[in-house]
């Protein structure tokens, strides 16, 4: 239990009531309300796999992603892959089309089950950039658009891209794609310092020349923005550009850098003093901001996992819900883990073959944090965090790991400040529990708007 100003929050069942109820009261509430977080079951479930020697077992899918190269064009000086050109190692359309097989048959058969979303979720991303190889892109998402419609199968087709595209390649993604995500550093200084370009002095220009094309089309498109902790202070200034110059329909990601990559000696270096910059005051401030000055906008960040789950997210090999192929034809549980990911399959003599066991370093953190987290006030969203995050932090030996944890405590306690006071805050609200059991106490539930 945790206080938040007059009252006690109730993590397990996501409530609110008065910190001056006596133990009487206390125990009619917990025995009206039933708690939606049975730790103790998840617990055990958790604690019943041998990290170091986990059988694999592939089942039913809703999405899948695919990294075709790690070559790129572009020199990011916070590269978790740090790319280049000259990678030997590239899929072919033969392993691209091995695996997007075996995905839609995962997908038909938990639509037989009841299970399935409504779309099969295929993604392009990864270390380098998916349309280096343009044929190999273009020919993957002819064959996997032909391949869905054979099946019957929906499919919502993504791309991460770094933005150099030339006019041709905008429309071909424009009308083969559902969403798309253009990766810019909130304004053309920021963004020609960060992302550089071996064979153009400015990545700024061509890259706001293929937002602008895809911000008057039909496609979703994020602008995802990686901040150093120095640039916080320019939050606003990148909102009013972002949106002041590519519209209010966009969707803009923010990202500060973590250690990792590129990035890694810098914050070995300066990580006390990365440390000590606050993201959260800003990224709130131009949240608001942004709001005000431009009415309904959508900003967002990673860093916060804005909903409740059992567990954190499906990157760990138990609960494996979205496999990337990559680029040495192994197939992985998250596309953000780099050096220390899980390899749970491989493309073999042209067929996909996952292996009977693995070893999973983001399990064996994943069981220690849901555990060491317990009594955190935002250990609900964020039952534990991002095993990848941990693992970089602990890897560079910096203080980054409890920066980000500090960071989502406070995240959660001003939206539980607000929503207390009767604001709609972040997405959250608080609705008052209607029982007869509970006449006369109030009882206040935290939902999502």
């Amino acid at each position: 239990m945790h206080t938040v100003g007059k009252y006690i929050y109730d993590p397990n069942r996501l409530i609110f009531y008065h910190d001056n109820c006596d133990l009487q009261t206390v125990e009619k509430i917990r025995a009206c309300i039933e708690p939606n977080d049975n730790y103790e079951l998840l617990h055990e479930k958790l604690n019943a796999y041998d990290a170091d020697e986990i059988q694999v077992r592939p089942g039913t899918l809703n999405a899948a992603g695919i990294c075709l190269t790690d070559n790129c064009n572009f020199r990011c000086n916070y590269c978790s892959a740090s790319s280049v050109d000259g990678h030997v190692e590239s899929l072919t359309i033969d392993d691209v089309m091995e695996f997007v097989s075996d995905v839609m048959k995962r997908w038909t058969i938990n639509k037989l089950l009841g299970k399935a979303e409504e779309s099969l979720n295929l993604s392009f991303t990864g270390g380098g950039e998916p349309t280096y190889d343009w044929d190999l892109f273009r020919n993957s998402v002819i064959q996997i658009r032909q391949k869905s419609l054979n099946n019957n199968i929906p499919l919502l087709l993504g791309i991460t891209t770094n933005g150099l595209l030339d006019e041709s390649q905008r429309v071909f993604i424009a009308e083969k794609c559902d969403s798309v995500m253009v990766s810019y550093d909130g304004i053309p200084e920021i963004q020609d310092k960060n992302r550089r370009c071996p064979h153009r002095l400015r990545t700024s220009e061509p890259v706001e020349e293929t937002i602008r094309f895809f911000s008057k089309t039909q496609i979703r498109m994020t602008i995802r923005t990686t901040i150093w902790q120095s640039d916080f202070c320019r939050l606003k200034e990148m909102a009013d550009y972002v949106f002041g110059n590519f519209g209010m329909s966009v969707e803009w990601s923010i990202l500060p850098v973590i250690p990792t990559g590129r990035a890694m000696n810098r914050v070995r270096k300066e990580h006390e003093k990365l440390r000590g910059f606050d993201f959260l005051t800003p990224y709130l401030d131009t949240v608001e901001y942004a709001k005000n000055k431009y009415g309904s906008v959508n900003i967002n960040t990673p860093i916060f996992q804005d909903i409740v789950n059992a567990f954190y997210c499906g990157a760990i090999s138990v609960f494996c819900s979205c496999p990337w192929l990559l680029p040495d034809r192994t197939i992985i549980t998250c596309i953000e883990s780099c050096d220390i990911k899980t390899v749970i399959g491989k493309i073999e003599e042209n067929r996909v073959v996952y292996f009977e066991k693995c070893s999973d370093p983001l399990f064996k953190v994943y069981q220690q944090k849901f555990d060491e987290c317990q009594k955190c006030i935002a250990y609900r969203f964020c039952k534990g965090g991002c095993p990848v995050h941990h693992l970089m932090n602990k890897n560079v030996r910096t203080m980054m790991d409890d920066w980000e944890c500090v960071m989502i405590q406070k995240y959660w306690t001003y939206i539980f400040e607000n929503t207390l006071e009767g604001k709609e805050c972040l997405g959250w609200k608080v609705t008052p529990v209607e029982s007869d059991v509970l006449k006369n106490v109030e009882v206040l539930k935290l939902t999502k708007v």
